[in-house]
This record gives C-alpha cells, sequence and structure tokens, in this order.
C-alpha cells in the first residue's frame, strides 16, 4: 500500500512538474484566459505572443544589456496601442522593452525583433535583406511570410494561436530555437524560388 502511494506521488509530482512548464509555456505564448463566450481580440493574444517570444531564441551575438529591447514594427501595424501597453509591463532579460513603428526597415537603425505587417508582403525579400546578419528575430501574421524566410509566423485559427517556427531561416542567422517552442510549434521550410 505504501508502495502504491510513493508511486503515485512520484507520478503526481512529475505530472505537476510538465504541468508548471507547459502552463509557463501556455501564459507566455498563448492568451490569458478569457471569460467564456468573451470575443478574442486576435491582436492582444499577438501582441503578448510577439512580447515573449525572445527567451525562445538564443542569437549569435550579446546584445547589449544597457539599452532597451526593441522591437521594430515595419509597415500598417495591426496592433493599435495594444503592443505598447502590453510591452510596458514586461522586461526581456531585465531590459524594459521599446516598441517603434515604422514605414520602410530602412528606417531602423537596430532592432532585436523584427515584426513585418501584412502591409509589408510585397516588401518582405527586401525587409528580409536588411535583416541578414543583424541578430533579428522576423516575426509575422502572413502566412506567406513563413516560407519566404521569416522565423516565426502568428496565426489565428479558430480562437487558438498557432505559432509556426522556420527552424531553416533562424539557423541561416545563427539562432537556436528552443526545443520547448519546436514542440509547441508547426514546423515549416523555407521554400526556394525555381527559375
Amino acid at each position: 500500500m505504501i508502495d502504491s502511494a510513493g508511486t503515485f506521488l512520484v507520478a503526481a509530482r512529475r505530472t505537476l512538474r510538465g504541468l508548471r512548464l507547459g502552463l509557463a509555456a501556455c501564459a507566455g505564448l498563448f492568451l490569458a484566459a478569457q471569460p467564456p463566450g468573451s470575443p478574442v481580440d486576435e491582436y492582444v493574444i499577438k501582441a503578448r505572443a510577439l512580447v515573449e517570444l525572445s527567451p525562445y531564441f538564443k542569437g549569435p551575438e550579446t546584445r547589449d544589456t544597457g539599452r532597451p529591447y526593441l522591437i521594430a514594427v515595419v509597415g500598417r501595424s495591426p496592433f493599435g496601442s495594444k503592443l505598447d501597453a502590453y510591452a510596458r509591463t514586461r522586461t526581456v532579460q531585465g531590459r524594459r522593452i521599446e516598441v517603434r513603428y515604422v514605414v520602410r526597415a530602412s528606417e531602423i537603425q537596430s532592432c532585436d525583433l523584427l515584426f513585418l505587417c501584412r502591409s509589408e508582403r510585397r516588401n518582405a525579400g527586401e525587409i528580409l535583406d536588411w535583416a541578414k546578419g543583424k541578430g533579428v528575430v522576423t516575426v509575422s501574421d502572413d502566412e506567406d511570410l513563413i516560407t519566404r524566410g521569416v522565423m516565426v509566423d502568428l496565426l489565428i485559427e479558430g480562437d487558438r494561436l498557432k505559432i509556426y517556427v522556420n527552424p531553416q531561416a533562424a539557423a541561416v542567422e545563427k539562432f537556436a530555437v528552443s526545443s520547448q517552442l519546436l514542440r509547441m510549434a508547426k514546423l515549416v521550410e523555407t521554400r526556394t524560388s525555381t527559375p
């Protein structure tokens, strides 16, 4: 009897530990609990996910920790004030988060994370070329851009956030993607264009 109780406790502890890890990931990358029947605000969810992505990417260089963690949003921003509001409440590795909105990537001097708005589909190649070699995590919510070299795509399917990761795009930029994120995400490869 004691043996089965001991076995139960060990199993319960393992389950609890796994649940905590899973809930921490879900709390960080997915949405906070919403009252039943309330509409899901797509860009509140995506703003939270965007801010919470950073720990899942280990970059090629050490960033200047004396400056804010900079998120650049290129194009017509769908976030309204949602991204700024959430970013003000968080930090990334002890650094406060600053969000900048620009029309063109060339307006950015540097950033840690670059969000390509859907309005920039035509300019995606140019924007991704700008980001090359700069140690920038690239994110979008345009399902076409993940196969064109964006590292992360955030899509709402039903009332859930689906995360797509392009490990090939991350590896080209010398980013290691957390195995935890890779387990949660759907993996996609960059399409090579054929002449």
